[in-house]
Parts: structure tokens; sequence; C-alpha cells
């Protein structure tokens, strides 16, 4: 009883000591590179130029007007006119799903992304 009561204190200061270590580490840290997790409203960035599109403003205009009237069309396009959709529209289930359909995602990570059931692209 004596032994393990033994090992069980040098176990609590070996990890005490590591936690320790990983305290003093995170104040030095903090200390030098400041509090990673602020972000003021004028650090935030909006980049809505991710990637050059190779369409004129009235094909961008067209598409999305396709859109607008059916949002089922997502499925034919192409990953350029998903990604000018996007760029104008914004981050709408039907885009956001065709992209991960060109992209090879499960329909487990496609649920998760538009906040549906999986058992919804199973039906209907």
């Amino acid at each position: 009883m004596a032994e393990a009561k033994k090992r069980l204190t040098e176990m609590f200061f070996k990890y005490l000591e590591i936690f320790g270590l990983i305290a003093v580490g995170m104040f030095l840290g903090w200390l030098i590179f400041g509090f990673p997790a602020h972000a003021s409203f004028e650090d935030v960035m909006y980049n809505n130029n991710i990637k050059e599109i190779d369409m004129t403003e009235e094909e961008v205009d067209t598409l999305v007007q396709r859109y607008e009237m059916d949002s089922g069309i997502t499925c034919d396009l192409t990953g350029e006119e998903l990604l000018a959709l996007l760029q104008v529209v914004g981050e709408m289930e039907p885009i956001i799903d065709a992209i991960n359909v060109l992209n090879g995602a499960s329909a487990e990570q496609r649920a998760a992304d538009i906040g549906c059931d999986v058992e919804d692209f199973f039906h209907g």
C-alpha cells in the first residue's frame, strides 16, 4: 500500500510538472505574441476575389438570373461558374452542396456543411 501511494505521489508531481511547463509556455507565448483569439473589427478582412473569374460581367449577371429562377442549375455548373455564383450570391445551400459534389465530398460532409440530415440526399 505504501509503495502504491509513493508511486501515485510521484506520478502526480510528474504530471504537475508537465502541466506547469505547458502553462509557462502558454504564458510566454501570450507575452510574446499577444492574445491570439482577439481580433478587432478592423483586423477582419473580407476577400471576395479568391480566384480570378474568366467570365464577363454580363455572363455572371445571366448566371445569377438563371440561379434566381431555378437554384437546381447548380448541379450542372462548372467550378468556375459555381465560384462566380458564390462570390455574387453568397454561401447558399445549393451552391455549397454543388461545390462539395465537385470536390467528391461524402454525403456526411455535404449534410454537415449545409445543415441537413444525410438521409435527405437519398429521398426524393
